[in-house]
């Protein structure tokens, strides 16, 4: 009984050995299409959206602040830029305009 569970596991692995690209493809589209068909459903019975509204309405102001801001801090400094940019711009094109008057 043995020897022939071990024969099996030896076969099947070198099958999974020998095959491991077409068996990744095959998974991967099995998931792909049980997430499409179902991922509604799965959002609906876990009622994700109320439990995060929960969490949230549960936290301390001041950590929900805190998360807010260091999700947004890379966006922040961005516009930070754009608008030194913007404002740069706008600078040289005053001092051209008065320069010229």
């Amino acid at each position: 009984s043995s020897d022939l569970k071990n024969i099996l596991c030896s076969k099947v692995l070198s099958y999974a050995a020998t095959n491991a690209s077409t068996l990744a493809k095959a998974f991967s589209a099995k998931t792909a299409l049980f997430l499409q068909t179902s991922a509604s459903d799965i959002a609906k019975q876990t009622n994700l959206q109320q439990k995060v509204e929960d969490k949230i309405n549960n936290m301390p102001l001041t950590d929900v602040e805190n998360l807010l801001f260091s999700f947004m801090k890379n966006h922040f400094k961005w516009i930070n830029l754009l608008g030194f940019i913007i404002g740069f711009i706008i600078g040289l094109i005053q001092i051209v305009i008065i320069y010229f008057m």
